[in-house]
């Protein structure tokens, strides 16, 4: 399944595992020589392994923002090929940021309040140190403390069971900030696993073409049409829409390290080998 390139990939400085080493290492073995880095609402891990890219590889940096749309809805927008210096692009990473802080306090005070579950203040300390905090960080400590014994039940049963009680909507940023951000930067805001991720709900095909028109009206520019949860039809219905509406098509597995079972250049859930050529958002980032 893989066929050489990766967009979409995350490192220990948001919710994966591997340091800027370990993830180079791996992609040297797997045979990806174009890829990014899109950690979560920081771009730490993309500068850090942009400084130890061997030359023999083809490396562009990334990020992924975590927001929310206009209409409260909940999406991902990745942003490639910025300027990193750029004041608004910094703004953007900066709000969203604070954001990743208070949905942290929120869901500490969920596990206190509704769970009776609190932490050392030194584990209270690490966890509020880290750049861009998410579940994998919280159910690691409820697995450390022995509420849980693996990951999938410490979200499902202490972090995910607060979805209907607790709305952390407004705990991302506006994706109107994120892409006007990025762009501003002179990146490409790309729309992240548009039909839903790993542990999120699918949306109808009227609600991904509602969703789209408000995202195309903020100045979106891509689609992640190849994902490694999607299937041969949904992959055919994204392209289609990218090219009916003039939208670069980008595409990754959203490796997470031992975070999650994908692999690095797992495109689709299918068995396609997806090429740098089929993803047209290539041409404008290597």
């Amino acid at each position: 399944m893989n066929g050489g390139i990766d967009l979409h990939m995350h490192t220990k400085y948001s919710d994966g595992t591997d340091n800027e080493t370990e993830l180079i290492e791996r992609l040297k073995k797997e045979g990806i020589k174009y890829f990014s880095v899109t950690d979560h609402d920081t771009i730490e891990g993309t500068m850090a392994v942009k400084k130890i890219v061997p030359e023999d590889m083809n490396f562009i940096q990334g990020i992924e923002f975590s927001c929310r749309t206009s209409d409260r809805g909940k999406v991902h927008i990745l942003g490639y090929a910025f300027d990193e210096k750029n004041d608004e692009f910094r703004m953007a990473i900066s709000e969203g940021h604070f954001m990743r802080i208070e949905k942290l306090e929120k869901r500490l005070e969920h596990l206190k309040k509704d769970h009776g579950i609190e932490f050392s203040e030194e584990d209270y300390k690490y966890i509020r140190s880290l750049t861009s905090t998410g579940k994998p960080h919280l159910a690691k400590l409820l697995i450390k403390y022995g509420y849980a014994s693996d990951k999938k039940e410490a979200i499902d049963r202490y972090i995910d069971d607060n979805k209907d009680k607790y709305d952390m909507t407004d705990t991302r940023i506006p994706s109107v900030d994120a892409v006007s951000g990025i762009l501003s930067g002179g990146g490409i805001p790309v729309w992240a696993h548009p039909l839903g991720g790993i542990n999120e709900r699918r949306l109808t095909e009227d609600e991904f073409d509602a969703r789209l028109k408000l995202l195309m009206d903020e100045g979106l520019k891509g689609l992640e049409c190849w994902y490694s949860l999607y299937s041969e039809a949904d992959v055919s219905f994204l392209t289609a829409r990218a090219e009916k509406n003039g939208l670069l098509i980008s595409g990754g597995s959203d490796y997470h390290g031992k975070n999650k079972t994908v692999a690095p250049g797992e495109l689709n859930n299918f068995g396609k080998v997806v090429c740098k050529k089929q993803l047209t958002i290539s041409k404008c980032i290597f």
